[in-house]
């Protein structure tokens, strides 16, 4: 089994996908168990490469944090049955990997998640330089590759009619978890309007839900003016089902959690980045493609509409034949 370990977010997670793949083929392991906190993580389980996810309170991962003291007896179960394991809990120099390699007799690989200095200087992406520690500390040598996520899903259109032509809808996702990462909402809705004559779809995250403002209030308006779809979801499996229902023909979104999801679940996506470094941090694939400002890291308000149209337009399908 290998066994891994993981504390980020959506996307962190799916992104260390890109490089726990290729390692569990090349180390032939027949299960993989993620002690991960991400909801993409127990999204990914059984619909990937992951097997099973635990979340890191029900097997007491905090006791590996502590100075010393015996780990929890679930947590050091599953260290037990693990032949390697595979944290980014932090590199090999830090305590807790030191305690970790002291609590198992499996083969401990300890990934610093955060880009080095020379990562983001060199504007590389940050599975190459895990894929890289990975090598150095003794694992296997890999590539990485975009993260993939299996779901079975109907193949009639959700009208129920089949074998007629539909157009294409492109779902335009205007939230993040972060408000500096968030292109403007009244430009996704200038955007809406460029596309025609393509559809666009809307969906609303948790983080949008929870709150009265902006950009729910701007998309819920666009809504109920033009009965385009909304997808509106605070659980993630939901919002997927619902993405998926759509057969989208694209995703425009934010730099965040759900426009990595997009990207696993192989739907052509625009990914707009601001202050964070879009060649470190984007999705991997062909099928993804960026839009960001000429100056790297800067502000997200840089980013220009039609250079966002014009992405979309030449990434998307105009339309679809639904079988």
């Amino acid at each position: 089994m290998l066994l891994v370990l993981h504390q980020g977010a959506i996307g962190d997670f799916l992104l260390t996908m890109s490089v726990i793949e290729p390692a569990a083929k090349m180390w032939k392991a027949e299960r993989v168990v993620a002690v991960a906190s991400a909801s993409s993580a127990r999204l990914a389980a059984g619909r990937s490469v992951i097997d099973r996810c635990v979340h890191p309170d029900a097997v007491g991962l905090h006791s590996l944090f502590a100075s010393r003291g015996p780990l929890d007896a679930t947590l050091q179960s599953l260290l037990d049955q693990a032949r390697w394991v595979l944290s980014f809990l932090g590199g090999s120099e830090t305590p807790v990997h030191r305690r970790l390699i002291a609590c198992t007799g499996a083969q401990s690989i300890g990934i610093d998640p955060r880009p080095a200095p020379a990562t983001l200087a060199g504007r590389t992406h940050i599975t190459g330089q895990w894929a890289a520690d990975l090598a150095r500390a003794g694992g296997p040598v890999v590539e990485p590759q975009p993260a993939t996520l299996r779901f079975d899903m109907p193949m009639t259109h959700p009208s129920g009619r089949t074998g007629h032509r539909e157009t294409a809808v492109v779902v335009l996702h205007p939230g993040s978890g972060g408000r500096a990462k968030c292109w403007p909402t009244d430009r996704f809705v200038a955007l809406a309007d460029s596309l025609v004559p393509l559809r666009t779809g809307w969906m609303l995250g948790p983080t949008e839900l929870e709150s009265a403002g902006e950009p729910a209030r701007s998309v819920r308006a666009r809504v109920r003016a033009t009965g385009e779809p909304l997808i509106a979801e605070p659980d993630l499996e939901g919002a997927v089902r619902a993405l998926l229902a759509l057969r989208p023909a694209g995703y425009v979104g934010n730099d965040g959690g759900m426009t990595h999801v997009a990207a696993a679940l192989g739907v052509p996506t625009v990914a707009i980045f601001g202050p964070t470094v879009s060649d470190t941090w984007r999705p991997l694939g062909a099928h993804v493609a960026v839009c960001a400002a000429d100056r790297p890291a800067s502000d997200i308000c840089e980013v220009r509409l039609e250079q966002v149209g014009r992405v979309v337009r030449r990434h998307c399908a105009r339309e679809r034949r639904v079988v």
